[in-house]
This record gives structure tokens, C-alpha cells and sequence, in this order.
């Protein structure tokens, strides 16, 4: 190629680069913006949605959602309402399905209602028992509402009711029911979070059966819509963590008491730090108790073919690690060796009696696979689950298990021999 040849194809490539140069310079002012942008001073955040059954029976929905009034909420503030109001607002709006319920209530404000944000969905008792799946399919389609937000069942009262009572610690009550769940399973997990992926999962995959944390109100129901719950030492009601609801097929079935409810956090590997009560002498509380705070915790499920049964067997591993946090037992020598291995296989005989509770009631009275052993089963043994998935419902109680408990103290705290004598 000659001198002249490659100078006329330089200038042809330059001119080229030049106009799609000149192309992008002219769609910058075109896509510079959002095309769904949202003005703040024109939506209303919604924290969290409540669904019950209409009282009237006119429609089958009576939907409510607490939505944030940001003009009221002082970054100070740490009560549910300021010099210039509340810090939030309910709307309530009966319907046959979710979607048009929600649009309803936009008769009701000035603001189109933000979803984006939305940290709690809480199902009342009765609407619980009929089905929550259909109340998550819009959920499930609507790219607008995030899957991760927190479930609740209102156990003994309604939904309605909860999301319309003040509280205390938090200027903005979903935040402080929002919370307590994390706190609750860090700490006295006998209730523990349940997201709407979790259960939009269960419902897919149709394998496992659905469990969700309780919530109910102590005190005077009426009294939480009053500013004047929030202004007392001890306010006329609160809201309180419950123990797990058990479901089956999407539908309420039952609640699992305190120990059961612990059992089950354990079996789902939900522990993360908690305490385990032991008698000092034999099982009798009445000399002293030794309180065991552990530390670590980790489940393991598995499967094996059973020697003694024509059903596969589940294999339960609990290995844990804590210290004594404390004693009010007298002239306990805890330096002793013997003292910690005594103390050890007495938690790992309570920690037992909490995980067979659960067992007990879910495979034998609830019949329900809240545990996720028909997954485990399919993982370990998928010859064997093709045969048992067709009437797993009535496989499932059949299933035999085995548990071990191994539980590890590593210390006493910060001292040795306890000051009760």
C-alpha cells in the first residue's frame, strides 16, 4: 500500500470514529434522566402491610398498611409520636384480592403508596388458617416489593390491631417489631425470622412444609392506638414475640409451645446464642440451677438406610460450645473436671427433651414436614424418595430418627468458685 492509499484510509477511519462520537453526544441528553424516577414529596413509604379476614363478609380481604410520615419522624425521637403528630399512619381497605385492595386505598391519600420499602407482612389468625399462598403471589409478581421482607402471624389478635399500636423504643412501631425478631433469634430463639422468598420457595418447591414466628399483644388491645401508650413507664400494651406457627399446604394448623418452638430452632440450625437451664442436683430446682449461655451452635441433618425399619432413618447432629454464665446453686465446685462433664451431659439432655418436643408434636400430631426432611431424604437418597413422594403426607410420621447432642463448655466466666454458699 502506497503513502497516499493509507493517508485516505486514516482519514476515513477518523471521520468513522468522529461520528459515532457525535451520536452518543447527541443521545447523552436522552437517557441522562430516570424513567421511573419517584419525587419523595409525592409517595407514601410503606413499612408494613396486614392482612385479615372482613369482619363484614362482604369481601374476603381486610388489608392495612402503616405508612411512614417523614415530616413527623425527628432523628431524636425515640417514641411513636412527635410535637407534630404521629409518626405514622394506617390506611385499611376491604377487597377480594390484594392488588385491588391496595389501589383502593388510593382514594384515601395524596400520595401513590412506595412498596419498595415494605419490612413487614403480618397474616392474622382466621386468614391464616384459609391459605396465605394467594396473598403472596403479588408478592411473588410485583417487581416493586422486595421478597426479604419479614412474616408474621398475629396470634390471638388481628393484624389491624397490631400495626395500629404505638410503641415505646421505636418512633416507628415496625422498626421495633422488625427488630425484635433479629434479636429474639440471637438470643431466646423460640421464634426466629421467616422471609416471603422462604416461603414463596416452600410453596414451589412443594417439598417442605412452612413454619412462621407469632406475634401477639400483652396488655390492653385497645389502648395501643393512643398516644398516651408511649408516654408511661410501662405502657398499657405491647407487642411480644410468640412461639412458631406450624402450616400445612399454605394453611394455619396450629402454634408450638415454648419448648417445642426451641426444639424446632435448634432442628433448623437457628441457634446462634442462647441459654440452657440445668438443675445443680438431679432435677431438683430447688437447691440451684446452673445456667449454661452457648455460644456457637451448629445443625446437621442427613439420612441412612435404617437397620431397624423399611423407612430411611434422619440423622440429627447438635455440636455446641458455651460457658457457665451462672450458678445459684451452694458449694459447687465448678473448677472440677468431673463438675463440667456433669454439667455438659445435663445440657445435652435438655437441649434432647427440647428437639424430641418438637418432633413429637410436628411428625405426631401436626403431620407436617415443617423440618425439611423430605429434602433431605431426596439429597441423600433420591432412589428411595421416588418411592415415598407420592404419599409422603402419610410417609412422613414413619420416619425414624436419631439424635445427638454434644454439648462443650470452654469456661466459667470470669470466676471460678461460685460466691453461694
Amino acid at each position: 500500500m502506497n503513502a497516499s492509499a493509507a493517508y485516505g484510509l486514516f482519514r476515513v477511519q477518523r471521520v468513522r470514529i468522529m461520528a459515532v462520537v457525535l451520536c452518543l453526544l447527541l443521545l447523552t441528553p436522552l437517557i441522562s434522566g430516570c424513567w421511573d424516577v419517584r419525587y419523595l414529596d409525592r409517595i407514601g413509604v410503606v413499612f408494613a402491610i396486614g392482612v385479615d379476614d372482613d369482619p363484614t363478609g362482604k369481601h374476603k380481604l381486610l388489608l392495612s398498611v402503616q405508612v411512614v410520615l417523614p415530616q413527623n419522624v425527628s432523628g431524636g425521637s425515640s417514641r411513636g409520636s412527635s410535637a407534630q403528630g404521629p409518626a405514622v399512619i394506617t390506611f385499611r381497605e376491604s377487597a377480594d384480592t390484594m392488588f385491588e385492595g391496595l389501589r383502593h386505598m388510593g382514594t384515601m391519600t395524596s400520595r401513590r403508596l412506595y412498596f419498595s420499602h415494605t419490612q413487614l407482612f403480618v397474616i392474622g389468625d382466621a386468614i391464616a388458617r384459609q391459605g396465605f399462598w394467594p396473598l403472596l403471589d403479588f408478592v411473588d409478581r410485583n417487581p416493586e416489593v422486595r421478597t426479604n421482607i419479614q412474616m408474621l402471624v398475629a396470634r390471638g389478635t388481628r393484624a389491624e390491631q397490631l400495626l395500629k399500636t404505638t410503641t415505646l423504643m421505636e418512633p416507628i412501631p415496625v422498626q421495633q417489631i422488625h427488630s425484635m425478631v433479629e434479636t429474639t433469634q440471637k438470643s431466646w430463639p423460640q421464634s426466629y425470622k421467616v422471609t416471603a422468598q422462604e416461603l414463596i420457595r416452600d410453596a414451589v418447591d412443594d417439598m417442605k412444609q412452612s413454619t412462621m414466628p407469632s406475634i401477639l399483644l400483652v396488655g390492653n388491645k385497645s389502648s395501643g392506638n393512643d398516644s398516651k401508650n408511649v408516654e408511661k413507664i410501662k405502657p398499657d400494651v405491647i407487642p411480644k414475640l410468640s412461639t412458631m406457627a406450624i402450616f400445612r399446604s399454605g394453611e394455619l394448623i396450629g402454634y408450638l409451645n415454648q419448648q417445642q418452638s426451641l426444639g424446632l430452632g435448634w432442628i433448623m440450625n437457628k441457634v446462634n446464642d442462647t441459654i440452657v437451664k440445668v438443675p445443680c442436683f438431679d432435677n431438683d430446682k430447688s437447691q440451684g440451677e446452673v445456667t449454661i449461655e452457648i455460644q456457637s451452635a451448629v445443625t446437621k441433618l442427613s439420612v441412612r438406610r435404617s437397620k431397624k425399619s423399611a423407612y430411611p432413618e434422619i440423622m440429627i447432629s447438635v455440636k455446641t460450645k458455651g460457658i457457665i454464665s451462672e450458678i445459684t446453686c451452694r458449694d459447687l465446685n465448678v473448677i472440677d473436671e468431673t463438675t463440667f462433664e456433669l454439667f455438659q451431659a445435663k445440657g445435652e439432655k435438655k437441649i434432647t427433651a427440647e428437639i424430641e418436643a418438637a418432633i413429637k408434636q410436628i411428625q405426631g400430631v401436626f403431620h407436617t414436614d415443617t423440618f425439611g426432611w423430605s429434602t433431605v431424604i431426596y439429597k441423600g437418597m433420591p432412589q428411595t424418595w421416588k418411592k415415598l413422594k407420592p404419599r409422603w403426607d402419610d410417609e412422613f410420621v414413619h420416619i425414624p430418627h436419631q439424635l445427638k447432642v454434644d454439648v462443650k463448655i470452654g469456661g466459667t466466666g470470669l470466676r471460678g468458685k461460685s460466691i453461694v454458699k
